[in-house]
C-alpha cells in the first residue's frame, strides 16, 4: 500500500503582554489544512495556545465560555530587551513547552510541518515553535506562512523555517506539494 503523505499543521505561542481569545481561528492554515486533506493528505493540527484537555500541577485549566471564548493559558517570561523598561509582565500564551513535545510525540511522524503566525509582533512564539520542531523532528522540512511573514518576510526569513511564503497560502499549494 503507498504512503499516504502527512503534513502537520501548527499555531505557535503568542509572546505578549496580553492576550484573550474572541474566537481567534488561524483562518488560512486551516483553510490550507482543507484543501491539503481533499487532496488526499493526511492532515494533524496542533494548536500551541489552547488544549481543552490540559490540566496539570503548574497550570489551570483555562477558563472558557459555553460560546468558545476566554482566557489561554499563560506563563511569565523574561520581557526582550526593547521591552524591558516597559512597566507590565510579558507572557507566553498557550500550552507549556513540555505539553507541546508531548503531543508531538503522539502523533505519527509527519513529511512536512506547515507553521502560522498571525500578528507581526507574535513573531518570538513562531521561531520558538519552530526551533522545538526542528529538536523534535529533524529532517522534517518546516514551511512558514502568515501575516507576519507577508508583511516582514525578509524578517521572517531569520525564523530557521525552511521556506517561507507570503500571501494566500492557497495561492501556493502547487509549490508546496
Amino acid at each position: 500500500m503507498k504512503h499516504r503523505k502527512h503534513i502537520l499543521f501548527v499555531t505557535p505561542w503568542i509572546y505578549d503582554f496580553a492576550a484573550f481569545d474572541f474566537w481567534m481561528k488561524p483562518l488560512g492554515l486551516l483553510s490550507l489544512a482543507a484543501l491539503f486533506r481533499a487532496n488526499g493528505y493526511a492532515v494533524s493540527y496542533l494548536d500551541c495556545l489552547i488544549d481543552h484537555d490540559f490540566t496539570d500541577q503548574t497550570h489551570r485549566k483555562t477558563r472558557r465560555t459555553e460560546h468558545g471564548t476566554g482566557h489561554f493559558p499563560k506563563e511569565a517570561i523574561e520581557k526582550p530587551p526593547p521591552l524591558y523598561t516597559f512597566p507590565r509582565r510579558y507572557y507566553r500564551y498557550g500550552i507549556p513547552p513540555s505539553l507541546f513535545r508531548r503531543k508531538l510525540l503522539s502523533i505519527s511522524a509527519p513529511d512536512m510541518v506547515l507553521v502560522t503566525c498571525m500578528m507581526t509582533y507574535w513573531y518570538p512564539g513562531a521561531f520558538a515553535a519552530i526551533r522545538l520542531l526542528r529538536e523534535s523532528l529533524p529532517g522534517i522540512p518546516i514551511l512558514l506562512g502568515g501575516n507576519y511573514v507577508t508583511l516582514c518576510p525578509d524578517h521572517a526569513g531569520q525564523s530557521g523555517a525552511d521556506r517561507i511564503f507570503a500571501g494566500p497560502g492557497e495561492r501556493h499549494f502547487s509549490e508546496i506539494i
